[in-house]
């Protein structure tokens, strides 16, 4: 949230259940990254004190698979509920994850940190949900949920009656979204005419089309974006 630090994971290939979280600065890696333990999708939380991650099943050190917390300098790791893929809310409280409880399918829910709980967000299911994105003021939620049919961008409204969510975008889309800071676009990557996952920019409010974000490498999958909090930069992964 200061925007002098960044976190990543980063696993052999394939083998997501040995990936680490990984610290390096902003302006750039001086040194060699700071490891700060087992772990993957890391996040910040808003007072940037505590980093929350999830411990993949099967792991190296046979943790307990779930989400996890621990001090932003990688001590006192504590695990908190089952899931994967949490994200903290804008007022740091509460976490927004991805569980599939029962094989019923992966759904979003709730962890309330203090209450030690948590509550379904939809009342339907995906076969698979990589991940979702926080809005800025806390008050929409996005994700791509896929499933036979496809992929699918929704955005889900926190307030108001209709908290059922829309669809904004589908096809081949993925896969772990990410709002820009004014709250106006959701970042993704999209497969274009030449074959290549390249990351567009896709306007929440309208039916515009999406629009490719210029100068991106060439590489077959450009993904994961993150916008800095000044709008300014956007750090994503690719393999040139």
């Amino acid at each position: 949230p200061d925007s002098k630090r960044m976190l990543f994971d980063a696993s052999p290939m394939g083998q997501f259940d040995q990936g680490h979280v990984y610290l390096i600065p902003a302006a750039g890696p001086a040194n060699d990254p700071t490891d700060l333990g087992i772990g993957s999708t890391p996040i910040w939380s808003p007072d940037s004190a505590h980093i929350v991650f999830y411990v993949h099943e099967g792991n190296p050190e046979q943790a307990e698979p779930g989400v996890w917390m621990m001090n932003a300098d990688g001590s006192e790791r504590m695990w908190l509920c089952y899931g994967k893929a949490p994200r903290w809310s804008p007022d740091g409280k509460q976490l927004m994850l991805v569980n599939n409880p029962g094989d019923a399918g992966d759904g979003l829910y709730f962890y309330d940190l203090e209450k030690k709980e948590s509550s379904a967000v939809l009342d339907r299911t995906y076969d698979r949900i990589a991940g979702a994105a926080w809005s800025a003021d806390g008050k929409r939620l996005a994700f791509i949920g896929h499933s036979g049919a496809g992929a699918e961008l929704v955005i889900v409204p926190l307030v108001g009656e209709d908290q059922s969510g829309r669809v904004r975008l589908a096809g081949r889309i993925g896969w772990r979204p990410c709002w820009t800071p004014d709250g106006k676009y959701v970042t993704c990557w999209i497969v274009g005419p030449e074959g290549l996952e390249q990351l567009h920019r896709v306007e929440v409010d309208t039916a515009r089309e999406p629009e490719r974000l210029a100068h991106q490498d060439q590489g077959r999958v450009n993904s994961d974006p993150c916008w800095s909090p000044d709008g300014k930069q956007i750090a994503f992964t690719s393999n040139r």
